[in-house]
């Protein structure tokens, strides 16, 4: 995605997101899943592009205690949030100390290490 090179490029793929998903609306009934491929141009963490479904389940199955901020231009994360998670997990999962990034780039290469074995 040259286009994302760019704040400009950024910022457009971002109204574009954010149209798409005013276009369609927010039923009450939609899956825990339906953002997953959703695309994000960057990561405060990583530095690079991630999907919803990275940041949804980034500590051990909960939510990334930055994803409302990250992700609020994109669609009202959230009522999403509280509609699939119960309080004491959100709390959990926003209230947890942030590992610094050498930590989060050695676990993530010590679980493709174990994926790949």
């Amino acid at each position: 995605m040259a286009f994302l090179d760019s704040p400009r490029g950024r910022r457009q793929h971002e109204i574009m997101l954010v149209r798409e998903f005013e276009s369609v609306g927010e039923p009450t009934n939609r899956r825990i899943e339906q953002y997953d491929d959703q695309v994000h141009w960057r990561c405060r963490q990583l530095g690079g592009e991630v999907t919803f479904r990275y940041c949804r389940k980034l500590s051990d199955g909960l939510p990334c205690a930055r994803i409302v901020s990250c992700w609020h231009t994109v669609f009202d994360v959230r009522p999403f949030l509280e509609r699939h998670y119960d309080p004491e997990q959100l709390a959990a999962a926003w209230n947890q100390p942030r590992p610094d990034k050498m930590a989060q780039l050695a676990e993530m290469i010590h679980r493709a290490r174990m994926r790949s074995s």
